[in-house]
């Protein structure tokens, strides 16, 4: 109490923080235009400058969308019902999905009319919606499904399709261990042996490692996956191996924290089969979150290569397909679902990379376009819609099929069923997404992958020729398909005036820069100008300072 907000606060250049001081009075006319006009001045001088991270900052939404300003426009509940809240744009929403769908190749439309489809065209037919936040809440929404689903819980799809829709769900999380869909490492270690890969389906659930999920991720997976992971209790391999099987990583010495990645920040696959074939061995049904355009280094895991490997391994070892116990309304049903769940975290390049995989087809891009969504083995993806297309605020998608969607109660509140994690959704993200498709052509998405490929080389190759004219290492890299390029980070001075994101990595102070739809040639150039100056890569440059320090943002 009495301390001033500006004593205590951090110091911002530029912006007097006394003026945005609310009080019980409010703010006189002329206070309320000081402020924002101060801070007006300040977004757009730093927007001018802004290469540090993933946000295209090319917005045109203003002159459509600005009358829904004044509106409260709410997607409660799932997009595919309608619902009693009836102002809402779930009507953009299904169609922004259904684009989502054909581009990942997922079976479209979404189905879920008992009466008019097969269990099979429901099952393999999308569902998802458009979240709140950016890609965190597609990873959230995605490793929750996947913890549930492998520990046993009740799907939609293992309600009799003749149900009652008054019969009570009675849904306890069990198996036949009863010991819930979480078994502890710490009480449980003693008593998991290694059990014969060759024993029968129907004896493999004695094993009480059936209904323990393991997450595996790489070392350059986006911390949100740590958080997540933590907030829903789901085991790394680590942990479980720490705890267990100490000393006995397959990739020698102690357990690492996180799966191995190459130098360009893909996921090492090599290691990540020797880790998952430990687990696996031994019964654990497996998460694998794999990145598709990491954070910093811009690198897409090879989803493709690491599906083919790991699906053999699973059927070897009776957890491609299983049948796992379930009850329901006091009765056991035998529910057939998979022993693992491959999710996609697509935040940056699951939006952009299916336009320059089209070009390629139209022979006018030569690089390779790993492979990634559901024409693959794979049950889940994210995508922000904030970064490569953009949107005034956090915003994205999740995807996933039908058949894997757990049970949800209808909510007699909102007259719908509410299948989504965060209950109350802004329906403006539908307005925004709806209206960029409507305006863009796949020609238009084509040509601006192309124009933002090309972006990049020019950006990583002016850095290259900088390194040569300085005559020392600014450890200039580009990871392939990747919208950024790092380098030895500047002064902090040039890191605040182009909002660079940076990080300690493997003994060297990075940068980078993301060529977003707003950033030009000539943005670049100023930006290399900058580099050229004496002292650019100052003593300051590689100590710990913490000005904008970081992996990114979602």
């Amino acid at each position: 109490m009495g301390r001033s907000p500006s004593d205590v606060y951090p110091s911002i250049p530029h912006l007097d923080s006394s003026l945005f001081q609310l009080s019980e009075t409010g703010l006189s006319e002329q206070q309320y235009r000081a402020a924002w006009s101060q801070f007006n001045r300040y977004i757009l001088k730093h927007r001018k400058y802004f290469m540090g991270y993933q946000a295209n900052q090319q917005l045109d939404y203003r002159n459509t969308l600005s009358p829904y300003l004044n509106l409260h426009v709410n997607n409660i509940g799932d997009p595919f019902q309608q619902g009693n809240f009836m102002l809402n744009s779930k009507i953009l929403e299904r169609a922004v999905l259904d684009y989502f769908a054909r581009l990942w190749h997922a079976d479209w439309p979404h189905l879920e009319d008992r009466t008019r489809f097969t269990p099979e065209e429901i099952g393999e037919s999308y569902w998802g919606y458009i979240v709140s936040m950016g890609g965190t809440e597609g990873n959230l929404y995605g490793l929750r499904n996947a913890r549930d689903y492998l520990a046993g819980k009740l799907l939609a799809s293992d309600i009799p399709a003749d149900a009652a829709e008054t019969e009570e769900r009675v849904v306890p999380v069990r198996s036949k261990l009863g010991q819930g869909y979480f078994v502890k490492a710490e009480d449980e270690g003693r008593l998991y042996a290694e059990r014969d890969a060759r024993a029968p389906e129907t004896e493999r659930f004695d094993n009480p490692n059936a209904y323990t999920p393991v997450i595996f991720y790489s070392q350059d997976t986006h911390y949100s996956i740590d958080k997540i992971k933590d907030l829903l209790l789901i085991p790394t391999f680590a942990e479980i191996g720490n705890a267990r099987y100490p000393n006995q990583s397959p990739l020698g010495g102690n357990w690492p924290d996180k799966v191995p990645s190459n130098e360009d920040g893909s996921v090492n696959l090599d290691a990540l089969y020797l880790l998952a074939e430990f687990f696996v061995q031994r019964g654990y049904p497996i998460i694998v979150n794999f990145n598709y355009g990491t954070t910093f280094k811009g690198a897409y895991d090879n989803v493709k290569a690491a599906v083919e490997r790991l699906i053999p391994l699973l059927q070897k070892h009776g957890l491609y397909h299983r049948v796992l116990e379930v009850e329901w309304n006091g009765k056991i049903i035998h529910s057939k679902r998979t022993g693992f769940w491959f999710h996609v975290d697509g935040a940056l390049g699951a939006s952009y990379t299916p336009f320059l995989e089209l070009a390629r087809q139209q022979g006018r891009f030569k690089g390779d376009i790993p492979v990634f969504d559901f024409r693959l083995d794979i049950q889940s993806i994210a995508a922000s819609g904030h970064k490569e297309i953009g949107a005034p605020w956090p915003c994205g998608i999740y995807m996933t099929r039908t058949k894997y969607l757990l049970d949800f109660l209808e909510v007699g509140y909102i007259g719908a069923q509410d299948s989504t994690l965060s209950g109350s959704r802004n329906g403006f993200s539908a307005l925004i997404l709806w209206d960029y498709f409507a305006r863009h052509s796949y020609d238009a998405l084509i040509e601006k992958a192309l124009r933002l490929e090309k972006l990049a080389d020019y950006a990583y190759r002016k850095l290259k020729q900088l390194e040569g004219e300085l005559g020392f290492n600014l450890h200039v890299g580009r990871s392939p398909l990747a919208l950024t390029v790092r380098f030895r980070r500047p002064n902090a001075r040039i890191v605040s005036q182009f909002s660079l994101s940076t990080e300690f990595l493997n003994g060297v102070y990075y940068a980078h820069i993301f060529l977003m739809e707003h950033v030009t040639a000539q943005l670049v150039d100023t930006l290399i100008q900058a580099l050229r100056q004496p002292g650019a890569f100052g003593p300051d440059a590689d100590q710990g300072f913490h000005l904008h320090e970081g992996s990114g943002f979602r």
